[in-house]
């Protein structure tokens, strides 16, 4: 269940959720999300977005999870550039960093080319990843 909105110059976003325990479940899975995107100074294009997640019993377990994201995305020139930063605590785990970088650019209209830098540390791994993405949209 979610609820959106706007509410000024920011859009919103509440939401909960609830799935039951499957067959090697210990519990029923619940939590709650809220999340917000909002310009940063008037006419910049700048914008910052945020979204925190909190599980009691996360994954039908007796252990609890919060994830948190946050970053900013700025038209710069042509491009769109943007930089994310999350985390994922689950009681019991190394906490999870996930940081992203990305460069976004319209081709043509419908066809976006993105260029992108990962890294995370995951279960206590470090990793690395640059990506590339092409979408082509069209209506029909």
């Amino acid at each position: 269940m979610a609820l959106t909105g706007d509410y000024r110059q920011a859009a919103y976003n509440f939401g909960f959720r609830r799935q039951e325990d499957g067959a090697d479940g210990v519990t029923d899975e619940y939590g709650f999300v809220a999340g917000v995107v909002m310009p940063i100074g008037a006419h910049t294009g700048l914008e910052m977005i945020a979204e925190a997640a909190y599980f009691p019993d996360y994954d039908g377990s007796t252990e609890a999870a919060f994830i948190g994201t946050t970053g900013l995305s700025a038209p710069i020139g042509p491009v769109t550039v943007s930089g994310v930063y999350a985390i994922s605590d689950i009681s019991g785990a190394p906490t999870d960093h996930l940081a992203t970088a990305s460069v976004d650019y319209e081709v043509f209209e419908g066809l976006t080319a993105s260029l992108a830098y990962r890294y995370s540390r995951e279960g206590g791994d470090d990793s690395n990843a640059i990506g590339a993405l092409f979408v082509y949209e069209k209506g029909f």
